[in-house]
């Protein structure tokens, strides 16, 4: 057999294990003998067909895999979204019972000056403290409200963004499992294929070797096409 099925270096025909990684080619022996056994109940052409549909089916979940763990990872390095605090909410509103309550004493200072009474400044000062107060109460009740439904909004983001990295990871596990049938599918030609040749690509390059009358059997043309590659 002229290559290793494990790491692909080219093999002396009488070899047992593989001089450069030790793979032990015994079983080797056995999918080289299932795969000689299906090539012969086809032709060469058809071999390298089958072949080629698996192998992009194997690049196209390869890619799927891919991209859904760069989504979930990307997603997930983003981090948890803050929560709001009432603050946020609330400061305008203390802003502005301060500014009542300000003006207020302005205006009871002036109309204190010109009725020359100071009493009036203490009534002035009630009512700023009474509309500022009002303002507070509305304000906190307020600032709860809003946080309430900032919160429960980024609540819901993080369900919907836990949901789908769960529907991701679901698809994910099935797409290993469909790997995986068709790496044992294509098991029997490992010891015929190298792994540098196992792709779409390069199968086509086996194909068109076959087409063109260069090889007579799909090993065969493997085989050449190994070399043009090497």
């Amino acid at each position: 057999m002229p290559f290793c099925s494990n790491c692909g270096k080219k093999l002396k025909d009488d070899a047992a294990f593989c001089n450069q990684c030790g793979h032990s080619l015994a079983e080797d022996a056995k999918t080289l003998s299932i795969a000689k056994a299906a090539e012969e109940s086809l032709q060469p052409s058809d071999v390298a067909d089958r072949l080629i549909s698996r192998y992009v089916e194997l690049e196209r979940i390869a890619k799927e895999i891919a991209t859904g763990e760069e989504t979930i990872a990307r997603e997930r390095a983003g981090g948890s979204y803050g929560r709001y605090s009432a603050f946020r909410f609330f400061w305008k509103f203390l802003v502005i019972a301060g500014g009542i309550y300000t003006l207020a004493l302005i205006i009871g200072f002036f109309v204190a000056v010109s009725a020359l009474d100071s009493d009036v400044i203490y009534v002035f000062n009630f009512i700023g403290l009474a509309i500022g107060g009002a303002v507070l109460l509305f304000g906190g009740s307020s600032a709860r409200r809003q946080r309430d439904q900032y919160n429960w909004r980024i609540s819901e983001k993080e369900d919907a963004l836990r949901k789908r990295h769960k529907e991701l990871e679901g698809r994910i596990a099935e797409l290993q499992r469909k790997r995986k049938r068709i790496l044992d599918e294509l098991a029997p030609y490992d010891a015929i294929v190298p792994e540098y040749l196992r792709s779409s690509d390069k199968m086509k390059l086996v194909k068109q070797l076959i087409e063109a009358g260069r090889a007579a059997t799909f090993e065969d043309a493997v085989r050449l096409c190994a070399f043009s590659v090497i």
